[in-house]
């Protein structure tokens, strides 16, 4: 009987832990998709030459942070999966879901964030001119304006809205069922 009401607690943790988890994902991925992304574009810092690093950077922290989100959605979907608080359709939807869900974020982390920030990366960014004699004079870093993305850049930003679409599926899916769950245990 006591094993009972600690695997039911325990599986009421992970519940509210994987709602929690995804809750701040995806109003985070929310936020930086249609807030601070869309802003940084209108208020013309794409046309400055550090917009590839500074895009870059903040992809870089926030992938981070969606690698431990994964991990805890993974972790919870898993222990979930043994448990008996949900059924046999519930528990491959959440686990497969948050598996996709790390799998998601790894795509981020480790291809697509490396491959957009290398493609936004200036390597002119010393005029050849000033090189003289084996030497650098009047060593001088000159801008460029960006006015076309980089070739290939757009379609790196397909496949990103393709992923990005998926992962908030895969997220309002997961949280969906935990959800009803939490709700129907209380």
């Amino acid at each position: 009987m006591a094993h009972a009401y600690v695997a039911k607690n325990n599986s009421q943790a992970w519940l509210t832990a994987i709602a929690g988890v995804l809750g701040f994902w995806l109003s985070a991925t929310l936020l930086i998709d249609f807030t601070i992304m869309p802003s940084m574009y209108f208020s013309g810092m794409m046309n400055t030459p550090n917009f590839g690093a500074v895009g870059y950077t903040l992809f870089s922290i926030f992938n981070r942070i969606e690698l431990l989100c994964g991990a805890v959605a993974l972790s919870g979907g898993l222990w979930l999966w043994q448990s008996t608080v949900l059924d046999n359709k519930q528990k491959i939807e959440v686990g497969v879901s948050s598996a996709l869900l790390l799998l998601i974020a790894l795509c981020y982390t480790f291809i697509l964030t490396p491959q957009m920030g290398g493609l936004s990366i200036d390597l002119n960014m010393m005029d050849s001119a000033n090189v003289v004699n084996g030497g650098l004079e009047n060593l001088q870093m000159h801008s460029t304006i960006v006015t076309d993305a980089p070739p290939g850049m757009n379609q790196m930003h397909v496949i990103y809205w393709v992923l990005e679409s998926l992962k908030i599926t895969l997220m309002a899916t997961v949280l969906g069922t935990t959800y009803r769950r939490l709700v129907s245990a209380n």
